[in-house]
């Protein structure tokens, strides 16, 4: 599978506090052809972001599993109300990037658009991830995760289980409590769709960019494969009493075909700039 590195440099923005606070985080992934990047743009472009890459706000009606009340598939707009609906004072720090790339010498980057959020609740003990898909299609959730440090009257596995099979039903995976390096631990599984194929190695993490991961596991990867992707809600509680537990779901298939969409986008920029002239020059 031919694939273009790409970059992506991450300048955030907190919301709901006095001042920003911009980091220099960088990661690198795949996109397609002449060697894109992406890097951020930081002000308001991370916080309200309005291109046609981001969409406008879409009110729906959403089934299945959510974390947080944010569920997969949402635009940014939703998460974010989402995130302020399940705790007011939450801390929202949003990262904005848009990919550079290359043609006939010249650098050029596309408009900036939400990569991911974090909301953190004062104090620290409950965390959210959000991740997006990549444009060109209209952005949408592909990622949640949700941390949770019980540093006050942890409760114990038992309530904790209790409380997690009262939300999303009886989980299909159930490891039991189990001795691992730190103490004891438990994970349980909620599948999601009808997937059928595991296309993310064991331990590879769980945010776009994803398809040089895919592609350890399935070299032949192709928009036609990733569709029977497995997805699962996993949640991992550490201790008992739990002093952290980590809940996880993400949409394999969206965040890959996403991807593909996005490799297929930067290359038609980049043959769009790459067009040979059709007048003589002046001699």
């Amino acid at each position: 599978m031919k694939m273009l590195p790409m970059t992506i440099v991450s300048v955030s923005l907190l919301w709901l506090v006095a001042c920003a606070d911009d980091s220099g985080e960088q990661a690198t992934g795949p996109v397609g052809g002449n060697a894109p990047a992406a890097s951020n743009t930081a002000g308001n472009a991370a916080a309200s972001n309005r291109t046609s890459a981001s969409g406008t706000a879409r009110s729906k009606n959403y089934s299945g599993f959510d974390i947080a009340g944010i569920y997969l598939g949402m635009s940014p707009e939703e998460a974010t109300s989402a995130l302020k609906a399940y705790d007011p004072s939450v801390v929202i720090k949003q990262d904005a990037i848009n990919f550079t790339y290359n043609a006939l010498g010249q650098r050029y980057k596309t408009d900036s658009f939400p990569h991911y959020m974090v909301g953190t609740v004062p104090g620290g003990s409950v965390s959210l991830d959000v991740r997006f898909s990549y444009p060109p299609e209209p952005l949408t959730v592909v990622m949640v995760s949700r941390g949770h440090r019980q540093k006050v009257e942890p409760v114990s596995q038992e309530l904790y289980v209790a409380s997690l099979v009262e939300k999303y039903g009886a989980p299909a995976r159930d490891s039991g409590s189990m001795n691992a390096r730190d103490g004891v631990e438990r994970t349980l599984e909620w599948p999601i769709g009808t997937g059928t194929n595991q296309c993310l190695p064991e331990g590879a993490g769980s945010a776009p960019p994803i398809l040089e991961r895919i592609a350890r596991q399935l070299p032949n990867v192709s928009p036609a494969s990733v569709e029977t992707c497995i997805a699962v809600l996993r949640y991992v509680l550490r201790g008992d009493p739990v002093s952290q537990a980590s809940g996880n779901m993400f949409d394999v298939t969206a965040a890959a075909k996403a991807e593909f969409a996005s490799q297929d986008w930067i290359q038609s920029l980049i043959d769009e700039k790459s067009k040979p002239g059709t007048e003589k020059p002046k001699l």
